[in-house]
């Protein structure tokens, strides 16, 4: 479907009406009642979001909680009574990318070399391997296999950051993820979500 947005004719911005719309958008601009420019975009491929992740768990294995924060302010938490904490940053990748429409651009911050490693370089040959190592399926197999369909589905960048090193959503996402740890260990009495 082809919507057409033109600009000083419109009383909202050019960013909202694509944020609202879906499917190919014509952009008018006009300078003196005459046509100034004219593109076509694709407006789900303008949408992007930055998502950041974090697992916590303690001890290891334990108590753990995930935590994803979105540039757009929305945040989940939640946590496993026993679990480990790369099944945690797994976990939070994973709830945050299902929240997302197919196709949709992303890119996910993680403090866990483990999942950006994982997600950008060793899955294939894992995917080739049918997720077995040494003739076992491999640790985490469930989440990987999860995870891989979310790849597949989203237009996805991953992106490595050190944790506990000032960036101020991660330093949310870590919180996060420590709260729902607390929630699952008895110590807090509520998720968060936003």
């Amino acid at each position: 479907m082809r919507v057409l947005y033109e600009k000083n004719r419109k009383k909202e911005s050019e960013s909202a009406f694509i944020k609202r719309m879906s499917g190919d958008v014509v952009i008018i601009k006009y300078n003196n009642n005459k046509i100034k420019s004219q593109k076509t975009i694709n407006a789900a491929q303008e949408k992007s979001l930055s998502i950041w992740t974090d697992g916590a768990c303690h001890p290891n294995p334990g108590a753990g909680g995930w935590g994803w924060i979105r540039s757009d302010g929305e945040s989940r938490c939640g946590g496993e009574a026993h679990t480990t904490n790369n099944r945690m940053e797994m976990v939070a990748i994973l709830r945050a990318l299902t929240e997302l429409p197919d196709n949709h651009n992303v890119t996910v911050f993680s403090d866990s070399q483990y999942c950006v490693k994982g997600l950008t370089i060793w899955r294939n040959g894992w995917k080739r391997k049918d997720w077995k190592k040494k003739g076992e399926p491999m640790i985490n197999r469930d989440l990987w296999l999860e995870l891989d369909i979310q790849v597949l589905r989203l237009k996805i960048t991953f992106e490595w950051v050190r944790g506990h090193s000032g960036n101020k959503n991660n330093e949310i996402a870590d919180m996060l993820a420590n709260r729902g740890r607390m929630y699952v260990s008895g110590n807090l009495f509520a998720t968060q979500s936003s």
